[in-house]
């Protein structure tokens, strides 16, 4: 490995090529901040070394390591290097000199004698190109798409009339802004700072950085050496790190063939989902966070995710191809993995509330509940199924089961959620650890975890996230007082699930649903808005004692199918009467959770409010099973 002080004058003048490896992320540098505090650096340094009494400012931009390339026959490419880091830095620079060769055309069209323009688009250009013995080409290659942007930059395709769309190319968008920054500057000061090489080409030797140069030959370690850097401009992300990990280390038509068979495989798939889901904050990182807590059994830290993927790589996987010729064994088997894994969670995290798959529904289901902690236990079920260790109607079993848990728990207990993630995690690693391919092992350890045996001892913590009886949740339903935030977010979905149970009518029950009652929530202060017995009100249901007791009770509680999520004001003389309000809830929720506003009753009473609490709970008991494998066994078919 060789360092060395260089400035990028001294290396764009170099008559060679600079790539950037597949393994490499796109250019991401934005306008602000990053591109705005290169520009401030140019303007300063511009200043301070043109006028009179030149002050010879430098600026440091950070570190390039590069990497020179070998041939088929391990000979080195002098005349190529792989850029492993600085391409955000270089490819930012190449923009800058790009915007300036435009302004300097422009102005060549109304002064096309002048040797000072003529002469300064030629270095610039020089800047740009490589010569070679039959044509000349960038001196920059950047990622396939990345490139064809370059491309019509430097060819002069695009134009800078106008402000480009905001679906341009970054590459474009930020060029434009470099160009208008440059015409900016000369229309100030073109007075004192002169348009020629004399006045361009100190600014670019004033640009310095630390030249690392990597051999090959010598066994440099380029990840290792990328990894220690602690490099200006935007951080890479854990999953850009993962991706450097598995691939840096390939030969280049290795890493072009895993880099596009697997990789932009999954940008792809989740560059789909987010164009589906536009309001969603998914990315590559999250999904290493779930698959690394499925696969550990603990939630990795956000910002050591990187770590520890290279642990479990390391004690998983590279441990089977010790022996093996290829010495990329483990990196490609390790890409399809995670490939395979990240179709299968993109199927859990966007699942669909109207697909016709069963399993599609219950992720669906279950990512309602709205529960970040629920996606590592998710995918592991969904992973498992893929991986063979369960079948799909054991997948299906498992999923319902553990949305009957989670409703269970959560609506009864209070604070559980902070108790939530060790006890899923604990799961996980029992699950893991289970038999191979013993699915009856598999399933008793999922119950056992979550609702363990009356015999089984169990600590404080343990005793207090078990799974409630049916007792004890019917109890709840029939008893509770739906008052608080907390409560209501369960009894909207609880509704919800009621209605989509053994219901086909997927299409119509996604929402959005608000939770609404029948007899209104709030007692009006307004006198010409009270409620009266004339207009169907039980007379005891409307004294403030028992709207107290009965308003916020299951029974009173249904939805509304609504465009928004505010609650319909009650301010119409025709929202006070029971019949108004049966009639417009009547229409919606009509199998499971509205029977009783199908009828011609005319009152609404505190008897009724019981009895339809009774019936819900009986029916939520259906939905939302205590599970018992000797039901899965039952639906299973005989062989």
């Amino acid at each position: 490995m060789e360092v060395n002080s260089n400035n990028i004058y001294n290396l764009l003048s170099a008559n060679v090529e600079y790539r950037i490896p597949h393994y490499q992320r796109q250019y991401s540098w934005q306008q602000k901040p990053q591109c705005e505090e290169l520009w401030q650096d140019i303007e300063r340094i511009i200043e301070a070394n043109t006028g009179d009494a030149p002050k010879q400012l430098n600026h440091f931009i950070g570190t390039i390591v590069m990497v020179q390339l070998q041939d088929d026959m391990g000979m080195m490419d002098y005349d190529c290097y792989h850029l492993i880091d600085g391409q955000q830095r270089l490819t930012s620079i190449s923009l800058v000199i790009i915007a300036l060769r435009h302004y300097v055309q422009r102005e060549l069209e109304l002064f096309p004698q002048e040797q000072n323009y003529i002469d300064l688009c030629s270095a610039l250009n020089g800047l740009l190109y490589r010569e070679t013995d039959t044509a000349s080409g960038s001196k920059l290659f950047l990622s396939k798409a990345d490139q064809q942007a370059l491309e019509s930059l430097l060819s002069g395709q695009v134009s800078f009339d106008n402000k480009p769309a905001d679906t341009a190319s970054l590459l474009i968008r930020n060029c434009y802004f470099f160009y208008s920054k440059w015409v900016s500057f000369f229309n100030k000061n073109r007075a004192k700072v002169p348009l020629s090489e004399q006045t361009v080409k100190p600014l670019f030797e004033r640009l310095l950085f630390a030249q690392i140069a990597l051999d090959p030959s010598n066994k440099d370690n380029p990840q290792q050496v990328f990894e220690s850097l602690n490099s200006t401009g935007m951080n890479l992300t854990q999953s850009d790190l993962i991706r450097n990990f598995l691939l840096m280390n390939m030969d280049l038509e290795t890493q072009r063939e895993m880099y596009q068979r697997y990789w932009v495989k999954m940008e792809d798939n989740l560059k789909q989902n987010l164009a589906d889901f536009p309001n969603s904050k998914a990315d590559l990182d999250l999904f290493f966070l779930n698959f690394l807590t499925s696969r550990l059994g603990e939630i990795p830290n956000k910002e050591d995710i990187y770590n520890k993927f290279k642990e479990w790589f390391r004690k998983n996987v590279a441990p089977q191809y010790e022996t093996s010729e290829d010495p990329a064994a483990a990196d490609k088997d390790c890409l399809q993995q995670l490939c395979d894994a990240h179709t299968v969670w993109c199927r859990m995290y966007w699942s669909q509330g109207d697909s016709r798959d069963p399993i599609d529904r219950a992720c669906y289901e279950l990512r309602l509940l709205d529960r970040d902690v629920l996606n590592p236990v998710m995918f592991e079920l969904l992973y498992d199924q893929h991986l063979g260790r369960i079948s799909l109607l054991a997948l299906q079993w498992s999923l319902r089961f553990l949305c009957s848990y989670c409703v269970r728990l959560f609506s009864m207990i209070e604070r559980v959620s902070n108790l939530m993630n060790k006890h899923f995690t604990a799961l996980l690693r029992k699950l893991n650890n289970t038999v191979v391919n013993s699915e009856d092992m598999y399933l008793r350890t999922l119950i056992g975890h979550l609702c363990p045996a009356p015999d089984v001892k169990l600590g404080r913590i343990d005793e207090k996230l078990k799974c409630p009886q049916d007792k004890d949740f019917r109890n709840f339903l029939c008893s509770h007082h739906f008052v608080t935030i907390q409560d209501k977010p369960y009894a909207q979905f609880m509704l919800l699930m009621a209605e989509r149970y053994q219901n086909k009518e997927y299409s119509i029950l996604k929402g959005p649903f608000v939770l609404d009652y029948v007899l209104p929530a709030k007692l009006s202060d307004d006198k010409s808005l009270e409620l009266t017995e004339e207009q169907g009100w039980d007379e005891e249901l409307i004294k403030l004692a028992g709207h107290r007791e009965w308003s916020d009770r299951l029974g009173n509680l249904t939805l509304r199918q609504t465009n928004d999520k505010k609650p319909l004001p009650i301010n119409k003389a025709i929202w006070l009467s029971f019949k108004a309000r049966k009639e417009e809830f009547a229409k919606q929720l009509k199998r499971h959770v509205n029977c009783e506003l199908q009828s011609p009753k005319e009152q609404w009473t505190e008897q009724d409010i019981r009895e339809r609490g009774e019936r819900l709970a009986d029916w939520l008991l259906q939905v939302f099973p205590y599970p018992d494998i000797n039901d899965f066994y039952q639906d299973k078919p005989k062989s």
